[in-house]
């Protein structure tokens, strides 16, 4: 039994443009039961995707196209990396940075970052809108509306707590 219980997804297969989109968390969990079904396990994509999903809620919090940006990486993950935490990490930070480079913005994550980016290029930090929308379309609406009144904090710390502190309570 797969002993991973952190972040990703899974491009639908042939014959699912009829079907309803998935959502992140199922995107993501279809494409590490992908890697775990060519590692050995026998439940099956469906069933293992479905399982990774109720147990992992946190993945709720990626967005459908983050997720899809990174299901084909994740696809990929060694063996080794459904087994142990370290090499997991590793392994998933690089397809999470590989997803940000080929991320499909949507609407509202450039109304988000017209706003955010400003507020944080303030505060000293270097970060373009382009690379906001990279950063923070790895998540879903949810997580960015909640994100957004931090660019009212009045000072740069205050809005560093404010965003690390959405992160950390979802």
């Amino acid at each position: 039994m797969p002993r991973w219980t952190a972040p990703l997804a899974l491009f639908c297969v042939l014959g699912c443009a009829a079907d309803p989109p998935e959502n992140g968390a199922m995107i993501w969990c279809r494409a590490v039961c992908a890697a775990e079904t060519r590692c050995g396990d026998t439940r099956g994509i469906d069933q293992c995707g479905t399982d990774c999903v109720g147990r992992n809620p946190w993945f709720s919090n990626y967005s459908a196209n983050g997720a899809a940006a990174t299901a084909p990486c994740l696809e990929k993950l060694s063996c080794l990396a459904l087994d142990d935490g370290a090499a997991w990490k590793a392994e998933v930070d690089v397809c999470w940075q590989q997803a940000k480079l080929s991320i499909e913005v949507t609407p509202h994550v450039r109304a988000f970052c017209a706003t955010y980016a400003p507020v944080w290029f303030e505060c000293g930090y270097a970060s373009s809108v382009d690379g906001c929308e990279r950063q923070y379309g790895m998540w879903t609406a949810r997580v960015l509306d909640r994100l957004a009144p931090c660019a009212n904090e009045p000072t740069c710390t205050a809005l560093e707590t404010c965003d690390e502190g959405v992160f950390k309570n979802l």
